[in-house]
């Protein structure tokens, strides 16, 4: 039995114990029944009196919740549920409920078969009187569900069984009723969902992306790339007919000839990812299911075993390392990092901002609403600085924009320099900036300094 959502039986018995042997032939006769994952019963009857040996079935585990004196009543009422034992065996009961408004039996179950998006099955049998309170029992049905969903958001919650007058679609709303019992004395129906589920494999295709493959073999081959270029005949064809270097054209021509280099000495992979696929899946796992299903196909008992520990020891050790890398988003000084480590907690989606207007004062106006504090202060001096004082500037600049000198700024011997993910031709450029970046330095100093010689001269006077 795997179905992706558990096939039930609800049926309002009206006391059980004296429909006990037409239960049990319906199950041993009838299909549908038999393969139902769980039977609710409400209006059951039953009382403490009664053991669960006495209404116990053979191919199905009890679970009762019967009408207590908190009820103000002293006879009828209670829900049951029956799991399939070919279902579940790993059932819980997580809450009982009896008041004069709301009878409730809420169970957590883990069947053997559940997929990936769905953590638990939470079963809800539910009994509301006909002389209740609706607005009373529909919140304290909706308190109970709430505080299973904070615990488990990843869970299912099926609600079933009679809920007379009351209305479900009010409080909660995200959850409706399947079907309503017949009010013309049917005992048993079998509900059937408003909308066909599909799992989440099911929903969206899976996505293909093509990847860079970087290796110490190809940053060895980049920098031999980038060492035997002659990087002056960028500049010399950006220089225009009145002498000077169109910026533009230099820049542009620098990064597309990168970006050629790239494509043609990195190898690329094509990976596919799924919908359902877990984030803690990485390269060890996938060796290890496809060793299990060889070991599985192959019919060997002693390698099927053994790949099964491997596969789970794999997973261990998956899970821990993602846990490590979640946890030291937090645990590190990058506020990046952290925020990073929300977003793909909280799996947040930040939406694409786009600029409204293309107007050409735009730029002025964004400079003179950011620096209308400087303008305040008569204190601050915003001269063009003198010739010696911008030659001292472009001076103390390296290829990062810091000063030398300074100890902070220093790259430290074998440190790896920090990356940021970025997307495109701009992320392929960040990455073999700093894997090459002693093999391409003089080109971006020299492109620095320009731009910096060139908002010299066109900076207005004060």
């Amino acid at each position: 039995m795997r179905p992706p959502l558990p096939s039930l039986l609800l049926a309002n018995v009206r006391s059980l114990e004296n429909k006990l042997d037409e239960l049990r032939a319906r199950i041993t006769t009838q299909r549908e029944i038999r393969d139902c994952c769980a039977l609710i019963l409400t209006e059951t009857w039953l009382s403490d009196s009664t053991p669960d040996s006495a209404i116990q079935l053979q191919t199905h585990s009890v679970h009762r919740g019967d009408r207590t004196a908190a009820s103000g009543k002293n006879k009828g009422g209670g829900v049951c549920v029956f799991v399939n034992n070919r279902w579940c065996s790993d059932i819980k009961t997580v809450e009982k409920h009896c008041s004069t408004d709301l009878e409730l039996l809420m169970v957590k179950c883990r069947p053997f078969y559940l997929p990936r998006e769905f953590s638990a099955v939470f079963i809800l049998a539910v009994y509301i009187p006909p002389r209740a309170n609706s607005a009373t029992a529909l919140g304290l049905l909706h308190d109970a569900i709430s505080k299973q969903e904070t615990a488990h958001p990843d869970a299912v919650f099926i609600v079933a069984g009679d809920f007379n007058h009351c209305n479900l679609r009010t409080v909660p709303p995200q959850i409706a009723p399947a079907r309503e019992l017949s009010d013309e004395g049917e005992q048993h129906s079998r509900p059937s969902l408003q909308q066909p589920y599909r799992q989440l494999l099911k929903q969206a295709p899976p996505v293909s992306k093509t990847i860079k493959v970087w290796t110490e073999e190809t940053d060895l081959v980049l920098q031999d790339c980038f060492d035997t270029t002659d990087w002056e005949v960028f500049r010399t064809a950006a220089v225009g007919e009145d002498c000077t270097v169109d910026l533009e054209d230099y820049a542009s021509g620098v990064t597309s000839y990168i970006s050629t280099c790239i494509e043609t000495i990195v190898p690329t992979k094509r990976c596919r990812t799924y919908p359902n696929q877990k984030p803690w899946i990485n390269c060890d796992v996938r060796s290890m299911l496809r060793a299990r299903s060889t070991a599985f196909l192959s019919g060997n008992a002693e390698d099927y075993k053994r790949a099964r520990y491997d596969l789970r020891r794999s997973i261990r050790q998956a899970k821990r390392q993602y846990r490590v890398k979640l946890e030291g988003c937090y645990t590190s000084a990058d506020s990046r990092r952290m925020w990073q480590g929300l977003r793909h907690i909280t799996d947040y989606q930040q939406r694409s901002r786009e600029v409204t207007t293309s107007h050409t004062t735009l730029p002025d106006q964004l400079n003179e609403f950011y620096a209308r504090f400087e303008a305040l202060n008569p204190d601050r001096q915003r001269g063009v600085m003198a010739e010696g004082e911008h030659a001292e500037l472009i001076a103390h600049c390296d290829i990062g924009g810091g000063v030398q000198g300074s100890e902070e700024n220093k790259p430290t011997e074998g440190r790896r320099p920090r990356q940021h993910p970025r997307a495109g031709t701009q992320g392929l450029l960040f990455r073999a900036g700093w894997r090459a970046c002693g093999h391409i330095q003089p080109v971006p100093y020299t492109i620095f300094c320009a731009i910096l010689l060139q908002d010299h001269h066109h900076r207005p006077p004060p």
